[in-house]
């Protein structure tokens, strides 16, 4: 009868654990997962940039494809003692040196978590060649996503992923170049960009 009993005792015991072992085994436990990230603003832009502009692009700028219009192929005459005179020329288109729009498109991009705010400056405008004279920037403006021109420009991205491109343009004056014989490249001028947000 004892051993019967211990029989029975171990019998016990190893179905518990049998059962213990089955239900370990089938458990299931969730955990939360939690992500904190901290405002995030990138801005993407070009540490040097050089702009080339051919004496074609430069006239066309200045005064149109045609700075100097076709004169006239009729001239009047006038007569005095022994002479003819007249004025075949036309006057050239006017122009104004002073102040060329240069439009520099997608010239920086922006990612950012929260609405932001480009500002551009120019802390350094005038650009410089040696012996030729001086180039001025002025009047600069930007726009983001194709949107208004001012001296800054915000938005609201959708994501992180969306980027936001940034135009920049300026006033060129080129009223001060002289003596250039060759390719002549000014330099000097800085454009900035400050990146905020709230």
């Amino acid at each position: 009868m004892r051993k019967l009993t211990l029989l029975l005792a171990i019998a016990a015991v190893l179905i518990t654990v049998f059962a213990a072992d089955s239900a370990f085994a089938q458990a299931v436990g969730n955990t939360n997962i939690s992500v904190q990230l901290n405002p995030l603003a990138i801005l993407y832009y070009r540490t040097d940039l050089t702009l080339t502009v051919s004496g074609t692009d430069l006239a066309t700028a200045l005064a149109g494809a045609n700075p100097v219009g076709e004169p006239d192929n009729t001239p009047a005459l006038t007569g005095t003692a022994g002479a003819l005179d007249g004025d075949a020329a036309v006057v050239a288109t006017p122009f104004n040196a002073a102040a060329i729009v240069t439009t520099l498109s997608n010239f920086y991009q922006v990612r950012s978590t929260r609405g932001f705010t480009v500002a551009v400056t120019l802390p350094t405008p005038t650009l410089t060649a040696a012996g030729s004279g001086t180039i001025t920037l002025s009047a600069q403006q930007t726009r983001i996503n194709a949107g208004t021109w001012g001296a800054s420009a915000s938005a609201t991205p959708a994501s992180l992923g969306t980027v936001n491109a940034g135009d920049v343009r300026f006033n060129m004056d080129v009223s001060a170049i002289t003596n250039v014989t060759a390719a002549t490249t000014y330099t000097g001028g800085v454009v900035r960009l400050t990146l905020t947000t709230p």
